[in-house]
């Protein structure tokens, strides 16, 4: 990723976490980036193809899926470590959670909000796709209980939603021993 790139996830990061009424508007990113709106296009054609790259870069999945590839890690601990890894550094603090909370908000937005909710959607699919990855590359290992399913992805994925509204709410939420220990108890139910 270039500095160019670099600039205008950042400037959109910004816009989001500040709560933009209108979202991360090309015009909006564009203007707090620096840059053209035909730059912010050619390197993201598409409002999807930028809420897509905000997530890759927000979860950092390169390293995640290489992680997941390393065979000599067992496989229980690599799946939980890659789930942990979509929660939010504690302590939360004001700006992960502002990013978690419009996340969250974005699912229910009303439709004159559509570039929030398009966005929380664009989230939570591209991690339900790297969850059913992840799964897919440990079923061919052997160490899943029974073949990969929409429930497996769903139910990993519920769980590391609640323990992301707990961290955001962050009064009485678990500690992160806690968490890992609700992630392993999860991960223990779809492997052997």
């Amino acid at each position: 990723m270039n500095e160019t790139q670099q600039k205008i996830l950042h400037a959109a990061r910004e816009l989001i976490a500040e709560g933009a009424p209108s979202g991360p508007t090309v015009r909006a990113v564009a203007a707090r980036a620096g840059v053209g709106a035909s730059t912010l296009r050619y390197y993201y054609p598409t409002q999807q193809a930028l809420f897509e790259a905000i997530s890759e870069a927000a979860f950092d999945s390169h390293a995640i899926r290489e992680h997941m590839r390393d065979n000599a890690i067992p496989a229980r601990q690599r799946l939980a470590d890659c789930l942990s890894r979509h929660l939010p550094p504690v302590p939360a603090g004001p700006p992960a959670r502002q990013f978690w909370t419009m996340a969250i908000n974005g699912l229910t937005a009303a439709e004159k909000e559509m570039t929030s909710r398009k966005y929380a959607e664009s989230m939570t699919a591209q991690a339900r796709e790297e969850v059913a990855a992840w799964l897919e590359l440990l079923d061919g290992e052997g160490a899943l209980r029974e073949s990969p399913t929409r429930h497996h992805v769903h139910f990993l994925w519920a769980v590391v939603d609640g323990l992301l509204i707990g961290r955001i709410a962050a009064e009485g939420h678990l500690s992160e021993e806690e968490e890992r220990a609700v992630i392993e108890q999860a991960v223990a139910a779809v492997l052997k």
